[in-house]
């Protein structure tokens, strides 16, 4: 009987697979990656950047194929030079025979795996190197800084552009070399030329000889190291401060030369073992270089450190704290800021206020950062419009006054479509754009406690209904903050463009005709995106045509940064109208950790604060920044314009010289567009987390740590959350609040000025404890731009610091009491931002309190206006009446006027339906204002009890409110898109 073996009879496996299989998965590769370039491409051909796409595709290949090919032959000659100098005969042992099954299994297919293992070695050499394509541009158009370091006098464009290239292909040669080293002897060892187990010699003539040679090279390699590692010294951390210290300059920095020379003989020694043949030599050699490298390179050191330097270490380190505190004021640009003594009087007089007509007719009382509901609240106009949760400030020229606004762009928020419309259509061909421009003074607010809108509605309007103020001839917003991944514009489908007519359920309707987007003009453009999107609707949906455009990187810093990926970006991109259009300012930092002796920093640690949950975006060490750019996006058109704004930076020209004719000259800059350029919040934040230290420019005094600065903690955030608490904390805010306290653009006339300034500011405590040490300001305005004034109060005077001012709001009776009063019913109170200004020869704090109405739609309403003077306070209901009441009558005079005492409230934004309130909807309106009446007036007299009944009943009328108000607004409500779903 036959007898079956297990698997007889089935099919063989087809010996084709693997290769089918692995031939598909490269062309998948290979489809993914020229997909990718190909929209790539079109993108930078539609924005007008294509030599940045080229430029960087081209350098990226060049050190892929450079430094792959390298990689791959210095192993592949390696393992061919050990397999043609193995041993014709091999003495037998168990170790060979073991071997043999391996020797037998390798040679056939020896050329394949040679190639293949080379291969591998040079594709991640390549793309190790190709990621490091900013080290080439830079050290291949390297600009003189035309300054020299202080130890080696070498130009600081050396350890900035020159030298980490150079430590870069150090490294990858080393590299390169060892794994040539432990190939090679790999497959000496296979092929019979290292027998370690057996009887006999143990390296074959040939073998020793190769081997030898690569590890003399190693070494050789090591003195190169040692030598480029004296240079590195300049970011040396063993001392007080980042920089070469006592210890390194006179004990590490001629042991590096010491040890270069004994490297170099080492090497020698390993290169003399090739006639030699004497396997103490190269022991030796290697003895000798662990033995300096120990003694030398690391006792020496730490005996010079401990015994010479800790006795008398401020002596012994002075001059080299003060290299660290020039160049460190050199590299963050805060070697110019003016330090003037400032006395801070704790006392003002009423007429010295009024004559202050550069700082406190300004004052800020609007927070961008709390009004954000409110303004989607009056400004939303339709669910599917939207703003930023964190408003922007800037300033504008209105009948020939200027001030600053809050402002923001009425953008897309495609979060509020309903369920039933978030079709395909829908989401891409048919809501695809924002619409406008809001702004608001941010000094003045209604009698409700709202914001007065300059600027607004749809289509834009100023107050009242009249004309806007500021020309806006294009308030399509495409390009934005909040705009979705993709959209297809000029389809067969019509875009919602907002209200429209008089009906407030019709929806006005658009045709993009911008030149924004790459145009689908063909097929193969169409499968190009409909794979990068892996969507098949923009393939075979009938909407589109030839001239349908597909915009994407829709964001103001992703475009950016698309375009210039050499710059970090500001977090903070901001809208203007600029001769008529809207567009999104982005300001552009060129940056280096290469800045000898300068003190290195952590990008997002410095320029954490509370609004940004107390962590920054960019995790980086720099030690040199420079506001070097200034882009701007076009919100219809997405159009980039990048501007240099640092003409003078050699790292900005540097990146100039890579990429010719990509950034427009700061002379290109229009007039109004340099009108509306800030000073950079994040840049602001680096230079007063380092000037809070490196304003002491006296060595010895800056080793101990003397007049040492520290950014305040928020006060807001936590006192927010004590003013909303059961019980009131008489000792002041709760400690901890969610980080330091952001820097705030105020318009403000500095003690000493011409005139008000829109300047960012931030004030300065002393370490470890409250009081205020400093107030610091720099200007956006172009006649200063940059120039940064710190007031510095003298020593022996004790001024509140923040948060001491929001212990003070917190422990006052009035305070605490009028705050219980507002939280009656359940409504929120938030404090606004704790503003600083110097007025009057002392310090003024401004703090505008917001309440909030529990349930519904609520919103933050301006109520009331805390202000602190010394030791004084005031809590009023406008700021006028604040600094009356804490100065005395007419204090407040040149304040304007307005607030939650009494002025006319807003009409309705035009273009909005207003539903007659009738019936029972007629009486909760009257009932709540009546309400609301009763309790102003209570309030004002001081009656607290008759505020309290008088809230209740605004509660209880408000309530009713809540449920009456949905069937009133029904019918004005945007009808639900009837779009139908994609074919």
């Amino acid at each position: 009987m036959a007898i079956r073996t297990p698997g007889a009879g089935l099919p063989a496996r087809p010996r084709l697979l693997t290769p089918v299989l692995v031939i598909v998965a490269v062309l998948l590769i290979l489809g993914g990656v020229g997909v990718a370039l190909y929209t790539d491409l079109l993108w930078f051909r539609e924005v007008g950047f294509s030599e940045v796409f080229t430029t960087v595709l081209r350098t990226k290949v060049l050190l892929f194929v450079a430094f792959g090919l390298l990689m791959a032959v210095l192993v592949g000659i390696n393992v061919a030079i050990a397999y043609r100098t193995r041993p014709p005969f091999r003495p037998m042992s168990v170790e060979q025979q073991n071997l043999e099954r391996y020797r037998v299994a390798v040679e056939p297919y020896l050329v394949p795996v040679l190639l293949v293992t080379s291969g591998i070695f040079g594709l991640f050499a390549g793309l190790s190197a190709a990621s490091r394509w900013q080290l080439w541009m830079l050290w291949r158009n390297a600009t003189p800084f035309g300054q020299v370091d202080p130890q080696f006098h070498k130009d600081i464009s050396y350890f900035a552009m020159i030298y980490p290239f150079q430590r870069f292909v150090l490294g990858f040669v080393i590299t390169a070399v060892v794994l040539s080293l432990i190939v090679a002897a790999a497959t000496h060892y296979l092929f019979g030329g290292l027998r370690l187990q057996t009887a006999g010699d143990k390296v074959s003539a040939a073998a020793r000889v190769h081997l030898s040679v690569l590890l003399g090279l190693v070494v050789l390699l090591k003195a190169a190291a040692y030598w480029l590692d004296r240079y590195g010294l300049a970011f040396s951390l063993r001392g007080v401060v980042q920089g070469a210290s006592f210890t390194d300059v006179n004990a590490v920095l001629p042991a590096k030369n010491i040890l270069v020379g004994i490297a170099v003989i080492c090497a020698l020694l390993f290169f003399a073992n090739i006639v030699v043949r004497n396997v103490l030599l190269p022991a030796g050699a290697l003895a000798l270089l662990v033995v300096s490298a120990v003694v030398i390179g690391g006792i020496y050191p730490a005996y010079t450190q401990q015994f010479r330097v800790k006795p008398n270490e401020v002596q012994r380190e002075a001059p080299y704290i003060k290299r660290n505190i020039e160049a460190t004021r050199a590299a963050y640009a805060i070697d110019k800021a003016v330090v003037t003594q400032y006395a801070a009087s704790t006392t003002a007089t009423p007429s010295a206020l009024r004559a202050d007509t550069g700082t406190i007719p300004n004052a800020r009382l609007l927070d961008p950062n709390v009004i954000a509901p409110t303004f989607q609240q009056f400004q939303r106009i339709r669910s599917y419009f939207g703003f930023n949760n964190q408003l922007d400030i800037d300033r504008y020229t209105i009948d020939g006054k200027t001030q600053d606004y809050i402002v923001a762009a009425r953008e897309l928020d495609q979060s509020g479509l309903n369920p039933d419309q978030r079709n395909w259509i829908n989401l891409h061909l048919t809501y695809t754009h924002g619409n406008g421009f809001v702004a608001a003074p941010a000094n003045t607010v209604d009698a409700g406690g709202r914001p007065v809108f300059a600027v607004g509605n749809v289509p834009p309007t100023g107050l009242n209904g009249g004309p806007s103020p500021i020309r806006i001839d294009q308030p399509r917003v495409y390009y934005g903050e909040k705009s979705p991944e993709y959209s297809v514009v000029r389809t067969k489908q019509l875009e919602i463009d907002g209200p429209g007519g008089n009906n407030s359920t019709d929806q006005a309707t658009s045709t993009y005709d911008g030149t924004g987007g790459v145009q689908l003009s063909s097929p193969i453009r169409k499968l190009a995106y409909a794979l990068k999107f892996r969507e098949k609707n923009l393939l075979l949906s009938n909407a589109l045509t030839s001239e349908s455009r597909l915009m994407y990187i829709r964001t103001p810093k992703e475009r950016v940064q698309k375009v210039a990926p050499f710059l970090q970006l500001d977090e903070d991109p901001y809208p203007a109208v600029v001769d008529g259009k809207i567009v999104w300012i982005v300001d552009g930092y060129t940056t280096s950790d290469g800045y000898p002796y300068a003190q290195r920093t952590n990008f997002g640690t410095a320029t954490a604060d509370s609004r940004n949950g107390g962590q920054g975006l960019l995790q980086q060490q720099v030690n040199y920044i420079r506001n070097s750019v200034k882009a701007t996006v076009d919100a219809y058109t997405g159009k980039v314009t990048l501007y240099t704004w640092d003409e003078k930076d050699p790292v900005l020209r540097t990146w100039a010289k890579a990429f010719p004719g990509v950034m427009q000259p700061k002379s290109a800059i229009s007039p109004d567009l340099l009108s509306h350029l800030r000073y950079p919040e994040d840049l602001f934040k680096v230079q007063r987390d380092l000037l809070a230290q490196y304003h002491v420019q006296d060595a010895q005094a800056f080793y101990n740590k003397e007049d040492f600065w520290a950014v305040p903690a928020d006060p807001s955030g936590a006192a927010s959350l004590a003013a909303n608490s059961d019980t009131t904390n008489a000792a002041g805010p709760a400690v901890g609040s969610s980080g330091d306290q952001p820097p705030y653009y105020a318009l403000l006339q500095v003690p000493g000025g011409t005139g008000p300034r829109f300047s960012l500011t931030t004030s300065f405590v002393a370490r470890g404890r409250p009081n205020l040490t400093a107030f610091a300001a720099v200007s956006s305005d172009t006649t200063d731009y940059g120039n940064i004034r710190v007031l510095q109060v003298p020593r022996d005077t004790a001024i509140n610091g923040p948060g001491q001012v929001a212990g003070l709001f917190e422990s006052s009776p009035q305070v605490a009491e009028s705050l219980s009063l507002l939280r009656r019913g359940g409504s929120q109170v938030t404090l606004g931002n704790l503003l600083t200004l110097p007025v009057s020869n002392g310090l003024l704090y401004i703090e505008p309190v917001y309440v909030k109405a529990s349930g519904g739609e609520s919103y933050p309403l301006l109520q009331r206006v805390i202000v602190s003077f010394g030791d004084k306070i005031a809590f009023e209901p406008t700021l006028q009446q604040a600094l009356d009441a804490l100065f005395g009558q007419g204090a407040g005079a040149g304040v304007p006027a307005g607030g939650p005492s009494g002025s006319p409230a807003p009409s309705a934004p035009p273009g909005t339906t207003v539903v007659p309130a009738t019936g029972d909807l007629a009486q909760a309106i009257a009932e709540a204002d009546a309400a609301f009446r009763a309790g102003q007036t209570a309030l004002q007299q001081g009656n607290f009890a008759a505020y309290g009944q008088a809230q209740e009943r605004l509660k209880a009328a408000l309530q009713r409110l809540s449920q009456l108000a949905p069937k009133a607004s029904a019918a004005a409500s945007p009808a639900p898109s009837t779009s139908a779903s994609p074919r």
